[in-house]
């Protein structure tokens, strides 16, 4: 697939800066709904972009996806009034839609799981709620885009020299329709697109998780690497993870800090009435026996309520509703 390339790297940091409100973060309002495609031949008026300055994994990297969230920004002037305003979208990894700062569908690491060599999915949202409508008003289409299937080590084989897919991309097309009847469509391009590697993610896979640098929003935080008892009794929540035996190349050095960051119910004495332990099961060594018993060891709940939540995951699936699920309704 031949990607074409555009990148203003020094305006995208300014402008998803924008973004975000006083306190540092998105609203957190979700806008649009989801709608019928456009007709496939709306998709020939755009054109995918990625950013010139994406990384691309190169070499074994221990299976890890490439650093960085890719950002694309365009800015659309209103030739008329609005009546209906519709963005039909399509990425290379995960992405989140954004107009005028506001996310855009209520979908988990969209478009899913797709295979990167047969399917691209499309997703379209009617954003008239949320757009602009007055005639030369402007708006701002915005979306981050992450490696997630595409550019992880879940679709590329050992022993491969990078990652299958390459670099994040976005494609997509915004169709307006005016008060006089009349509809234009504006789809991505290299004229009225920017693109670059910006904003907090500093990592974001499907296997390694997020990286999220705060302090870009002023959040206050402090790290260590000490595991004491003073440091513990200033946290509200507490969240434990084996050190990962697999994460080290050097044996000696996986034995030497292993039993570094172990937890015990003594050390819980002076902790806050409201702390939760946490951990992602099953443990190792990390937490001793004698923690399980404290009423501030949250981790069983945590689990339980992980089944909980995949358990509504797999109905919604199957279209099993709660009605169906009060009246034990077997499918």
């Amino acid at each position: 697939m031949k990607m074409n390339l555009h990148c203003f790297a020094n305006l995208i940091p300014i402008m998803i800066l924008a973004l975000f409100s006083n306190s540092g973060l998105i609203n957190a309002t979700e806008v649009g709904k989801r709608t019928d495609a456009l007709e496939a031949s709306a998709w020939n008026e755009s054109k995918w972009i990625s950013a010139v300055d994406a990384p691309i994994v190169k070499g074994h990297n221990n299976g890890r996806a490439a650093d960085g969230a890719s950002w694309f920004v365009s800015t659309v002037k209103n030739e008329q009034k609005i009546v209906s305003a519709k963005w039909m979208t399509a990425g290379l990894g995960v992405y989140e839609l954004y107009v005028n700062g506001k996310p855009v569908g209520g979908e988990f690491l969209k478009p899913g799981f797709t295979h990167y060599a047969k399917t691209k999915r499309s997703f379209t949202y009617d954003i008239t709620d949320i757009i602009r409508t007055k005639p030369n008003a402007e708006n701002m289409l915005s979306v981050q885009v992450t490696p997630g299937w595409w550019g992880d080590k879940i679709i590329t084989p050992g022993g491969y020299d990078g990652m299958i897919g390459k670099k994040c991309a976005f494609r997509g097309v915004l169709e307006l329709t005016f008060s006089d009847g009349s509809k234009k469509r504006y789809g991505t391009d290299l004229e009225n697109w920017k693109a670059g590697i910006a904003g907090p993610v500093k990592h974001a896979g499907i296997f390694d998780g997020e990286e999220y640098d705060a302090r870009e929003h002023d959040i206050r935080f402090v790290e260590h690497t000490d595991f004491t008892e003073e440091i513990i009794a200033d946290a509200d929540i507490l969240y434990m993870t084996r050190v990962q035996r697999e994460r080290f190349t050097d044996l000696m050095e996986y034995e030497r800090v292993k039993n570094v960051y172990i937890l015990r119910n003594k050390m819980l004495e002076n902790t806050r009435p409201n702390l939760r332990i946490l951990h992602p099961l099953p443990r190792v060594n990390e937490i001793a026996y004698d923690v399980d018993n404290n009423p501030k060891a949250y981790y069983f709940q945590q689990a339980q309520n992980g089944l909980y939540a995949r358990e509504a995951i797999l109905c919604d699936v199957l279209g099993i509703t709660l009605e169906d699920v009060k009246n034990d309704i077997l499918l």
